[in-house]
C-alpha cells in the first residue's frame, strides 16, 4: 500500500553566518517538528552547483496537517530565531 504525503521544498536565503548556523537550526526544527501530527521527514538538500543554497525537504502526510505546522507558534518561533540572519523572505514549493 503506498502512502501518501505532502512534500514541501523550502529555500532560505541566509547571511553567511546563517549558513553556518543552518544545520544547528534545522536540528531545532526536527526536535520541534516531531512533536506534530502528520509530521513525516526533514532534511537538507544540497545543491552540487551551489553550496551556498540552503535548501530543505519537509514531509507532512496531509495537507491540513502541514498547515497546522505551519500556522503554529511554534513554527513562527523557529523562523524568528534565524530571521536576523535572512537576506530575504524563504520561499516554498508545495
Amino acid at each position: 500500500m503506498k502512502e501518501n504525503s505532502v512534500l514541501i521544498i523550502v529555500e532560505h536565503f541566509l547571511s553567511s553566518e546563517g549558513r553556518s548556523y543552518f544545520d544547528e537550526w534545522l536540528e531545532e526544527v526536527y526536535k520541534t517538528l516531531q512533536k506534530f501530527e502528520g509530521y513525516r521527514s526533514i532534511r537538507r538538500i544540497y545543491d552540487t552547483g551551489n553550496n551556498e543554497r540552503t535548501l530543505l525537504h519537509l514531509r507532512f502526510s496531509e495537507l491540513d496537517l502541514l498547515r497546522s505546522w505551519s500556522s503554529s507558534e511554534e513554527h513562527d518561533e523557529m523562523l524568528d530565531s534565524i530571521r536576523p540572519d535572512q537576506l530575504e523572505k524563504q520561499k516554498s514549493q508545495v
